[in-house]
């Protein structure tokens, strides 16, 4: 189970593709579900993934394209012929500010208006 960023990710938020695998050696088509906080999605979907206080999701045609919520997981669950299971979850790697970067902005910025 893996959340791959799919484009520019910021310190909360970022695009992300859903990829996930799942493998038994006696069972060839074991049944694989994945959700992401608890609604289907499926390997190679992309979506936008949010951090925030309140949960709202944005749906197109049907699709889950968008996110927010206090934590976000994705979870992969196998289940062979033989009734064994087994999961895999992932969050998605947001990159955090860097404050050292945004602090020398703002001082340039200040040289720049004096």
């Amino acid at each position: 189970a893996a959340l791959v960023p799919a484009g520019e990710i910021e310190d909360d938020e970022g695009v992300f593709r859903v990829e996930y695998g799942c493998n038994d050696i006696c069972d060839t088509n074991a049944a694989t579900t994945a959700e992401l906080n608890d609604i289907s999605v499926s390997n190679g979907q992309v979506v936008k993934l949010e951090t925030d206080e309140e949960t709202e999701v944005e749906w197109r045609n049907g699709v889950l394209v968008g996110l927010e919520a206090p934590s976000i997981s994705l979870v992969v669950t196998c289940r062979d012929s033989s009734g064994n299971v087994a999961s895999s979850s992932a969050t998605p790697a947001f990159v955090p500010e860097d404050d050292d970067k945004e602090k020398k902005e703002d001082d340039d910025k200040e040289k720049d208006d004096d």
